[in-house]
């Protein structure tokens, strides 16, 4: 596992790929269509549609002075991570890195903002940060629900408040999913 955070990499080859057989559902297409500043989430945007704004508080989360790494170069297994994470919940970060909490207090003056129908292309701890604003979990367990990779997840913000739509619907339109 690498902790890829802000490192603004692009996609390989096979990432642009994959995006490329994705689709939104059509429900969603009129939405306004935003990014993470990072560029593998901006490149993300444009293959799903053809205008995009940069959002910059869609950022990944920074790990700090674990940007990059990977859990064997850091000398910490799978195991130690997680308990630490469930330690300390919705305050876990790396050294001089964010927290899931950083990221919600980031995030959530650009929700309450939001004007008109929005798809986000952004990152796998922005959506956890989400997941946990709208259903109160404290990050110190495993989520109720698997988010899985390469999916679409539809919240709904009313009032300062979120609420979870839908989650894991398919982007890929060339193979089916089946939920595990």
């Amino acid at each position: 596992m690498r902790f890829q955070g802000r490192a603004d990499v692009a996609l390989s080859d096979a990432g642009r790929a994959e995006v490329r057989s994705w689709q939104l559902p059509s429900e969603f297409k009129s939405f306004d269509l935003v990014s993470s500043p990072l560029t593998r989430a901006v490149e993300t945007a444009r293959l799903l549609g053809p205008e995009s704004s940069v959002i910059p508080e869609l950022a990944e989360m920074s790990w700090g002075a674990w940007e990059g790494m990977r859990l064997d170069e850091l000398g910490l297994d799978m195991w130690t991570l997680k308990s630490r994470q469930y330690a300390e919940g919705l305050d876990f970060h790396g050294p001089d890195g964010e927290s899931p909490r950083d990221v919600q207090c980031r995030i959530l003056p650009w929700l309450n903002s939001l004007s008109s129908p929005t798809v986000a292309v952004c990152h796998n701890w922005v959506i956890l940060a989400l997941y946990s604003l709208a259903t109160g979990w404290d990050m110190k367990t495993a989520p109720t629900d698997r988010l899985q990779r390469a999916t679409f997840h539809e919240f709904r913000v009313l009032s300062g408040e979120m609420e979870i739509v839908r989650l894991n619907v398919p982007l890929n339109t060339t193979q089916k999913r089946v939920a595990a």
